[in-house]
């Protein structure tokens, strides 16, 4: 009798034991999820590097190249060397010797033209916007009654290529991509000189279906319509400097 009950507090005992381990490695795996949370699950931002693959524009020459110049002006200035590297390279592969490059706060000289570009958002958020599209509606009307009538079909254009989501769009439960550019254009070829500051806004919204996938995808999606825009945007510009010259 004494050998079973013996037997049986240490089967009792073993028992315990694989409970007490086995509630041990629950209790780690749900703490290393939470830690997981806590360093992962708050990342509600996607940056992605801004690409601009266009055909060259063989038959766009200019006698007197134009100015351009490119500033990373975001607030998170994640691989602002790599990202600045990258427009450059695509604009250069565009316009060629149609373009010429300067430092963004250099002088621009008598009788040029410059376009000053400012590179402000290319990112997807979850849950929130980081622009407005009444703000945006609103820049454009003001410029329309700033600007001279030789750069005001430009602005009217730009306006129509915006690509917002509307004021009435909600964010909660949505990756919202976002590209923003701010062009300066500085035409100092005639007294007064002029100075037009001409946004370029796109926004695109994913589901969260695949997480920071869905994330990237919004933020590719907004930059490669802001893009579009900008090459149609300087296309113009170029285009209206060539007939002038």
């Amino acid at each position: 009798m004494i050998r079973i009950k013996m037997t049986k507090i240490i089967l009792h005992r073993i028992q315990v034991g694989k409970n007490v381990s086995y509630l041990s490695g629950r209790l780690s795996a749900l703490l290393t999820m939470l830690v997981s949370l806590i360093l992962f699950g708050c990342a509600t931002q996607r940056i992605i590097l801004p690409k601009i693959s266009e055909a060259p524009r063989l038959n766009l020459r200019l006698e007197t190249p134009m100015l351009i110049s490119v500033l990373d002006a975001r607030t998170t200035k994640e691989a602002s060397e790599e990202v600045i590297a990258s427009l450059k390279n695509g604009l250069s592969q565009t316009y060629g010797n149609s373009i010429q490059w300067i430092e963004f706060f250099e002088e621009v000289p008598s009788g040029r033209v410059a376009v000053k570009i400012r590179l402000k958002a290319n990112e997807a958020n979850f849950g929130s916007r980081i622009i407005s599209a009444v703000s945006v509606k609103e820049t454009f009307a003001a410029l329309h009654a700033q600007v001279s009538d030789h750069w005001n079909s430009l602005v009217t254009t730009a306006l129509a290529r915006q690509t917002t989501l509307g004021t009435a769009f909600a964010a909660e439960g949505w990756w919202v991509g976002t590209a923003w550019l701010q062009l300066e254009i500085h035409d100092m070829r005639r007294e007064p000189a002029e100075q037009v500051s001409l946004p370029i806004v796109a926004e695109q919204k994913e589901s969260n279906t695949w997480g920071y996938r869905s994330g990237d995808k919004a933020a590719r999606g907004a930059w490669n319509s802001a893009s579009q825009q900008l090459i149609q945007i300087l296309d113009s510009i170029l285009v209206m400097v060539r007939n002038q010259e």
